[in-house]
């Protein structure tokens, strides 16, 4: 059951003539009136809609002067910044293809992905050894009679606009191609939804160099004419909260694990000034949803969406919420659930979840690789576990990947950790399967107290009692170690992978 997105009045889905995103959202802020309009706060900052046009015009000169191409690809290692969204802006403009690089990847992995990349130029605001890159303040200092003379690259909404790498989980980030078609897509769809407009200014703890927060903080304030509050710095409970204040913001969009430190750290009072706190990236335990709702009540907004898909198509949130569910499926994209061989299951039994819709691309090994799209009739499989029931929710069990079996039954460490959370001694948990030194997998726990002053060997045997008396058997951890923080992804999400390779590491020393 798909929830139909009322169309904003004025706000056409499509353009005609040149299809450029840019020329989109020139279009849009001359038919509202928005040139004057702040979009972008950076620091003491604040830029309109006519800084976005002309900072992106210098840079796009720049970037001919310097023999970039239509087609190019062009790497933005940048952290979030006015930087980073006039040199988006400004590849657009001439047709080249940006595909943002998170400038925190380690080293090594980053050499990695730029050799992937096939990029023709790296901007990034520090020189990278042997490597051609530029720094974004010398895209800026382009003369602007040289910019007016660069026309907005020609482009249909089916062609590729800009590419953004997966999350990495089973290896190597690939990169996705989205089209310049697919943001108006998914802004319709997610942002109208939540009614963003003019009278919203957001923060986002998702970086824009992963798809969620391009969407957060670039395209829907581009788009809709919000504004978006940018840090170069990576968020904290504590930031985020002070640039909640600084900036009245009305929104404000992280993973579960960011908004547990935000009452962890004893910043709750915060979101009640919210209009909407959205929660994503990863599966949201029901506790912690329960405890977010005593402040938020239906403000919260749980979603769920991928970078395949380009942002969030799954919303439980406002007209449509219910406890536990990752929401109901918003048109155009439609869900289903699978068995194994692929075949419908009946509503309320576990399954693969798919989806389909329009903007839903693979990822590719290499920057000069064919985009590979989803057919809008087609279904892609997520990797997710999931029910959806009677009434159209979709419950999202986990990670396919992250299942573990124990007697011969599937354990879902989503479950485990939610009521493991719901323990007031119990800070983060992340429950999954440890091989031992003997080479025995055991379903190991991973705690970290609400407390450092904690008795340690009080606290295990509480857990221990407290999962005993609620789940299954099977359910129960047979290994509980306490530490104090558990590794998370550049994402925001567990790595379990990580985790996995220490326990490893840790049993082979052992033996």
């Amino acid at each position: 059951m798909a929830i139909e997105i009322e169309k904003t009045p004025g706000c056409p889905e499509t353009t005609r003539g040149n299809d450029n995103l840019l020329r989109v959202i020139e279009q849009r802020v001359e038919q509202f009136r928005w040139h004057e309009r702040a979009v972008f706060h950076e620091g003491a900052e604040t830029y309109t809609f006519a800084d976005v046009f002309a900072g992106s015009a210098n840079v796009a000169a720049a970037l001919t002067a310097l023999g970039i191409r239509s087609g190019d690809r062009l790497l933005i290692a940048l952290p979030d910044s006015w930087h980073f969204v006039v040199t988006f802006l400004g590849a657009l403009r001439i047709g080249a293809v940006p595909i943002p690089l998170n400038p925190e990847v380690h080293v090594d992995e980053r050499a990695a992905l730029i050799e992937r990349s096939n990029a023709r130029l790296i901007v990034a605001a520090v020189a990278m050894a042997g490597e051609v890159s530029v720094a974004p303040e010398d895209l800026l200092r382009s003369p602007s009679q040289a910019a007016e003379v660069v026309t907005i690259a020609h482009r249909t909404r089916d062609e590729i606009a800009y590419g953004v790498f997966s999350s990495g989980t089973t290896g190597l980030p690939k990169i996705i191609f989205h089209t310049h078609g697919d943001p108006l897509v998914f802004t319709s769809a997610f942002a109208s939804h939540l009614g963003l407009g003019p009278g919203d200014t957001s923060v986002s703890a998702a970086r824009m160099c992963f798809a969620a927060g391009l969407g957060n903080s670039f395209f829907f304030p581009l788009l809709r004419g919000s504004a978006a509050v940018l840090s170069r710095e990576r968020l904290t409970p504590k930031l985020a909260c002070s640039l909640i204040e600084k900036h009245r913001a009305t929104l404000l969009y992280g993973p579960p694990s960011f908004y547990g430190q935000i009452l962890a750290d004893g910043f709750g009072d915060w979101l009640c000034t919210l209009r909407l706190a959205a929660c994503g990236g990863a599966t949201l335990p029901v506790v912690l949803e329960r405890r977010l709702r005593s402040c938020l009540d239906d403000r919260l907004v749980n979603i769920f969406g991928s970078s395949e898909i380009g942002h969030a198509m799954v919303v439980n949130g406002p007209g449509h919420q219910l406890e536990g569910a990752s929401g109901r499926v918003l048109a155009p994209y439609g869900v289903r659930v699978v068995d194994e061989a692929g075949e419908v299951v009946p509503a309320g039994r576990e399954g693969r979840l798919e989806v389909s819709g329009t903007t839903i691309a693979l990822g590719v090994e290499h920057g000069t690789g064919a985009p590979v799209r989803v057919p809008s009739n087609g279904w892609y499989r997520t990797g997710d576990a999931a029910v959806i029931d009677t009434e159209g929710f979709v419950h999202i069990s986990g990670r396919i990947d992250d299942i573990e079996i124990v007697g011969a039954q599937n354990v879902h460490p989503a479950e485990i950790e939610s009521m493991l959370l719901s323990l007031p001694q119990v800070r983060n948990a992340v429950v999954y399967s440890s091989v031992q030194p003997d080479g025995q997998p055991l379903l190991k726990a991973l705690i970290v107290p609400a407390s450092q002053d904690v008795d340690a060997d009080d606290l295990l045997g509480v857990i221990q009692e407290h999962v005993r008396r609620h789940l299954s058997w099977y359910k129960v951890p047979q290994l509980v170690e306490l530490t104090r923080e558990i590794p998370l992804t550049s994402f925001g999400k567990i790595d379990r992978k990580a985790i996995r390779k220490r326990d490893l590491h840790e049993a082979l020393k052992a033996t």
